[in-house]
């Protein structure tokens, strides 16, 4: 070995210590809990024991050498090193300089007949559900209108239960049975291997409850409300069983772990009337289940919360049973910063009732259920979160002139919006409930009149 020079041999040593600190000591808190060392760190440390006793043991022991060879092995060691992946988490929006700096049109129609596109978290792509080479499928497309694959599903969906998961790779969905009274169970959509796996299979996808007979076998369960976990690797669902008539109102929350393909029992409910729980949604942070409930005459919903931690279920929406202004809520839908639950409700829309801005369509509660009209000026007829805090986008209609309308986008509820574009805009869903955005400020919407899906790109001018 060429021999080296004591200034070189110095900075070596300063080197190797520095590289055998950083991967074998280094840690983001001087205060953080020890932790086991990887894989790597052992490989080091091994290393330097292996090599400073091969020196001690020599006749003539050359501690040159042996801080050369350690800094050769330090730096083949760190350069083989993965270096971890960022995570990408969505940056605050300033909504005070938010505008619509983009539109673009793909020639794709979603939302009439049984037709649906719903965007993925990320913004980058979405799932369009409807005819795949004369059969039902669901294809995933870019934001830019390219198609990526499509997968045969001939299954009739409930297009308002399908949900992605936080981390963009799959959907979930279940099958129609409170409108086609079929067996229904929750399916799931991956991304990458274009593949639809029906995941709380119970072997009777056929079964028609308005159809059977008496001597059939028992009923099976029914699957309804998938939801994700706020770790994209479980995903919640409401099951019930309809043999026993009094069933029909004691839904059981699961959970399926999907890497151990494990189910667990998470609460057990008890509803004023058959199926009287049908939509929910898990907050963010993991922590919250906020659910519908229908009255004992259907004739108002309200909506609940369970803390999934402690298991307490409470009140959250303080709607009264009333002929004159019944409230269904057919979507809800947490914050970014789970603090606060948006709802829908369609009967204003569906039976032509005066819109008035302290009556939306559209409303947001607190966790305490204190209510923050989202316009107290406008009349607000769907509305959807940004990917992060409390920020939305919503659409008003104009009372006088119903096909007309304008978007707008605020930085919390009760705080003033801005317009960001004119024109009445809908979501691209067969029943039209939310609003989607993705973490890159992008919105997939449609026009009203059948008008192709349309890219709107949000950015500070």
């Amino acid at each position: 070995m060429p021999k080296t020079s004591p200034f070189r041999l110095s900075l070596m040593f300063l080197l190797l210590i520095l590289l055998l600190t950083t991967a074998v000591f280094a840690a983001p808190d001087s205060q953080a809990e020890p932790v086991e060392p990887t894989a790597q760190q052992q490989t080091l440390e091994a290393s330097v024991n292996d090599l400073f006793r091969q020196t001690a043991e020599a006749q003539q022991p050359d501690y040159t050498q042996t801080v050369q060879a350690l800094f050769e092995s330090a730096l083949t060691a760190t350069a083989d090193a993965p270096t971890p992946a960022a995570e990408i988490t969505p940056q605050p929006v300033d909504v005070s300089g938010l505008e619509v700096v983009e539109t673009t049109e793909i020639d794709l129609f979603a939302g009439p007949g049984r037709t649906s596109a719903y965007l993925a978290p990320n913004g980058e792509y979405f799932a369009w559900f409807g005819p795949v080479d004369n059969d039902a499928g669901i294809c995933i497309y870019t934001i830019a209108g390219e198609n990526t694959g499509c997968v045969p599903f001939s299954e009739n969906y409930d297009s308002s239960s399908v949900r992605w998961s936080p981390d963009s790779t799959k959907l979930v969905f279940a099958q129609d049975f409170l409108r086609m009274f079929i067996d229904s169970d929750i399916w799931m959509f991956d991304v990458e291997t274009l593949s639809v796996t029906n995941i709380t299979d119970d072997g009777l996808e056929d079964t028609n409850f308005l159809t059977g007979k008496e001597d059939d076998p028992a009923s099976p369960p029914i699957d309804l409300v998938p939801m994700w976990g706020a770790d994209s690797q479980s995903v919640y669902f409401l099951r019930y069983l309809v043999d026993d008539e009094a069933d029909r109102n004691r839904p059981d929350l699961y959970r399926l772990d999907l890497a151990m393909g494990e189910m667990e029992i998470v609460h057990s409910f008890v509803t004023l009337s058959p199926f009287g729980i049908y939509r929910g949604d898990i907050s963010p942070d993991g922590h919250w289940l906020a659910y519908t409930v229908d009255t004992q005459d259907r004739k108002t919903m309200n909506v609940r919360l369970l803390d999934l931690e402690t298991n307490e279920d409470r009140l959250l929406t303080p709607f009264a049973v009333s002929d004159e202004r019944p409230f269904q809520i057919d979507y809800l839908q947490f914050s970014a910063d789970s603090l606060y639950v948006l709802t829908r409700d369609p009967v204003l829309l569906s039976r032509g009732m005066p819109l008035q801005p302290e009556d939306p369509v559209s409303r947001v509660f607190d966790l305490d259920g204190n209510e923050f009209l989202i316009d107290p000026e406008r009349s607000v007829i769907g509305a959807g979160w940004l990917a992060t805090g409390a920020s939305l986008v919503y659409q008003v209609m104009d009372a006088d002139d119903p096909g007309e309308g304008a978007m707008y986008v605020t930085g919390e509820p009760g705080e003033p919006g801005r317009l960001l574009l004119a024109g009445r805009y809908l979501p691209p869903t067969t029943r039209q409930e939310q609003i989607l955005s993705g973490s890159n400020n992008t919105l997939l919407m449609t026009a009203r009149g059948g008008s192709p899906l349309i890219v709107l790109r949000l950015a500070s001018e």
